[in-house]
């Protein structure tokens, strides 16, 4: 997490990926050298690597990317108007619903939007 994805300081506040202070990312980079020694961080590592969402979604088939609304990170993640070239990779965001909700078992409190994402 020191090196690749620094993910502390955006998910500190409660409200998703909102970066608190200019600083947050420079002190959290100044713990990781005080813990781990000489080391240096890749801020952009994972966009380097792997593009970013619409890039992910263009170069990949016969997958579903899916957010609930109530995810804070949805705001990072594939956009929903991006679908692969053959249309089998695209992105589904679901009202009322939370991380993973989609893949858990069925309940009769459901919401309508949950039980549409998971027949798609």
């Amino acid at each position: 997490v020191c090196t690749e994805l620094i993910l502390e300081p955006l998910t500190t506040d409660g409200s998703g990926f909102i970066v608190e202070r200019e600083s947050q990312i420079a002190d959290v980079e100044a713990a990781c050298r005080a813990r781990y020694g000489p080391i240096a961080s890749r801020h952009h590592w994972l966009l380097q690597e792997f593009g970013n969402g619409a890039d992910i979604v263009r170069h990949t088939t016969n997958l579903i990317f899916s957010d609930g609304v109530k995810d804070p990170w949805r705001v990072g993640a594939v956009p929903h108007n991006v679908t692969s070239p053959d249309q089998s990779a695209f992105h589904i965001l679901i009202a009322d619903a939370a991380h993973h909700q989609d893949l858990r078992f069925s309940d009769s409190r459901d919401s309508v939007a949950l039980t549409r994402a998971r027949a798609t």
